[in-house]
């Protein structure tokens, strides 16, 4: 499916956190997959939040801690960034054409001091995401 997505939708645009690799898909994807595992055993990890579901699955122990950290940090990291981007920009989020002001908004949407840390925290984000993706849903999962 991950594959079909990005063929159908592309995944090249580094700030689409929704369709990159390592981006909210690929978190909504691990969400999904723990429900359909385990949901019957543990049926109080049902949630319409991605967010719920997956710090519920840490709490479960379905997932480490580790990983339930790095994706429910990285789904909060780019939901944050993404209002901002939606609210302030016209179509796809180019930084380079974005003004000084707007890049400043979007990183203190997402509590860091300026952009250049919010481009490096989501680059950070998306390869921790990619590691726990392919741990938790096989190394072949969308690759």
């Amino acid at each position: 499916m991950r594959e079909l997505i990005a063929r159908e939708k592309g995944e090249s645009d580094p700030w689409d956190l929704k369709l990159v690799r390592g981006g909210l898909l690929d978190i909504e994807f691990i969400a999904q997959y723990l429900i359909l595992a385990h949901a019957r055993q543990r049926p109080e990890l049902l949630d319409v939040s991605t967010r719920a579901v997956i710090t519920k699955a840490g709490e479960f122990g379905l997932l480490t801690p580790e990983d339930a950290a790095v994706l429910a940090d990285a789904h909060r990291l780019y939901t944050d960034a993404t209002e901002i981007m939606r609210l302030t920009i016209a179509g796809p989020f180019d930084p380079s054409q974005a003004a000084s002001g707007v890049k400043r908004r979007i990183a203190d949407a997402a509590a860091l001091p300026d952009f250049e840390a919010l481009a490096a925290s989501i680059k950070e984000a998306r390869a921790l995401v990619r590691l726990t993706y392919r741990r938790v849903l096989g190394r072949s999962a969308g690759e």
